[in-house]
């Protein structure tokens, strides 16, 4: 793994106060004022909300502070990845399954519902591209990394229409937010297979993603445990999001040491060419045109005057040799003069 050395972070500070804050509050009120209809008493669960809404804002800040950062080395690989996606992998299998064990049970289309199946099902294959494709560009990790996208999407409306819990549950939105958030960073994640990755706001959006997993699914899990109770759609479904918090909170701590693209001559001399281009579309408008000419190349008029320089010379020596000819006719007339008038006085 090719990684800067940890240092303490401002941002993985305020993140890990904010989801030890807000998980144990939202544990607390999940075990003392939570009724059985999925709806919360008292202002505890307000509190924890709110702070969570703030904080989130907060963490999105990183990519405006961050937006002129270096460009960093993507990478899949390590235990940050394989740790937590390979148990995220299988719990998207069990999950899928089990919605398509609902889909003769559920009042939703079953049609729907065994697509949201397949999806998550597929989507498991994500990871195993994950770990195969290490530190490259590949097409088909994008593609099954927008199938995870969209089976979040998906499940989060699923969990809409859910009979589990009253339609407008507390704790069925907690769950929706963490599946939507889930979504947009896998988003991010696409970006990345395919050489389009933007780290300030895969960062910022990893934060955020992670800290409504952890509180969807923690005091979900410990209800699950110690109280027996179901506050989530179903215990796969706690699971996938306890892996989820997981593998984005190691992927979003990831990318904070990860180590700047080293710059080469090729590298270099790529960036400057871009740069040349950009000023002269910024100056003659859009392509095509004729790229303005380099400041050590000939310019056309110099060019010229040079052709023309020599065609002037060889015309003055052409004219400094026409009047050679005339001295010559001349010349054999003089004799003939001189014997006319020697003949004259002869006579």
């Amino acid at each position: 793994m090719d990684t800067k050395q940890p240092k303490l972070n401002a941002y993985l500070l305020l993140f890990s106060l904010l989801a030890i804050a807000t998980v144990t509050m939202r544990s607390i009120a999940s075990f003392l004022y939570l009724d059985e209809y999925g709806y919360y008493r008292g202002g505890l669960h307000t509190v924890a909300s709110l702070i969570v809404l703030g904080g989130s804002l907060l963490l999105l800040s990183y990519a405006l502070l961050h937006r002129s950062d270096e460009p960093k080395r993507a990478s899949f690989g390590g235990a940050f990845t394989y740790a937590p996606g390979a148990p995220l992998a299988i719990c998207l299998i069990l999950l899928g399954v089990s919605l398509l064990r609902k889909t003769a049970e559920t009042k939703l289309a079953s049609l729907l519902l065994s697509l949201i199946g397949v999806l998550a099902i597929a989507g498991a294959l994500y990871f195993l591209f994950a770990v195969l494709y290490e530190f490259k560009v590949c097409d088909l990790r994008a593609v099954f990394a927008m199938i995870c996208t969209l089976f979040l999407i998906l499940y989060a409306g699923y969990l809409y229409f859910d009979s589990t819990l009253a339609i407008n549950a507390t704790t069925k939105l907690v769950d929706q937010m963490a599946y939507i958030a889930a979504a947009i960073f896998f988003l991010f994640e696409t970006r990345i297979s395919l050489g389009r990755e933007h780290w300030p706001l895969y960062t910022a959006i990893g934060f955020v993603a992670a800290l409504l997993c952890a509180y969807s699914a923690i005091p979900s899990a410990l209800v699950y445990f110690f109280d027996g109770r179901m506050i989530s759609g179903s215990a796969e479904e706690i699971f996938t999001t306890l892996f989820l918090f997981a593998y984005i909170g190691c992927r979003t701590v990831l990318s904070l040491f990860l180590k700047g693209e080293r710059a080469t001559p090729l590298m270099a001399a790529l960036h400057e060419d871009a740069r040349r281009l950009s000023d002269a579309v910024a100056e003659n408008g859009s392509l095509p045109f004729e790229p303005a000419p380099a400041a050590t190349e000939k310019t056309e008029t110099e060019e010229t005057v040079a052709d023309e320089t020599p065609a002037d010379d060889e015309q003055t020596e052409a004219e400094t040799v026409l009047p050679a000819p005339e001295e010559e006719t001349a010349t054999p007339d003089a004799p003939h003069t001189e014997d006319a008038r020697t003949q004259e006085d002869i006579e």
